[in-house]
């Protein structure tokens, strides 16, 4: 495995930590609730407002993070968790600066392999 494959993989592996374990989409605005889990803002909004649609769902997709689905969620009580928050946006920064390095290695890769097509058909050239 490539030091690359292995960095992807790692960042993946990170990336599972920081979900929301109400939906399990991806931290953006990462709040604390009472209980003391870290939530998605979005979610733990719509949980309090529609637990009971929201608990069907879960059932059915059986997305419970850690087994353990909140009863409650009192909405006043969410406070930003903002070391969360900074570690979610790091990951997020390398996971960007990692595709455009990507890109670049891919375009240098066509245009390598664009070269040495051109210069073969020059050398056919030149001998035909």
């Amino acid at each position: 495995m490539s030091g690359e494959s292995v960095l992807e993989a790692r960042i993946a592996e990170m990336k599972k930590l920081f979900v929301c374990s109400i939906m399990w989409e991806d931290l953006r605005d990462p709040v604390v609730a009472a209980d003391g889990l870290t939530y998605e803002r979005e979610s733990a909004t719509l949980w309090e407002n529609t637990k009971v649609s929201l608990a069907k769902q879960l059932q059915l997709r059986r997305i419970a993070y850690d087994g353990s689905i909140p009863n409650h969620m009192d909405t006043n009580l969410l406070y930003p968790n903002t070391a969360v928050c900074k570690v979610v946006h790091a990951w997020q920064h390398v996971e960007s600066c990692l595709k455009a390095e990507q890109a670049k290695r891919q375009r240098r890769e066509r245009d390598l392999e664009a070269a040495k097509i051109s210069l073969m058909q020059m050398v056919k050239q030149t001998k035909g």
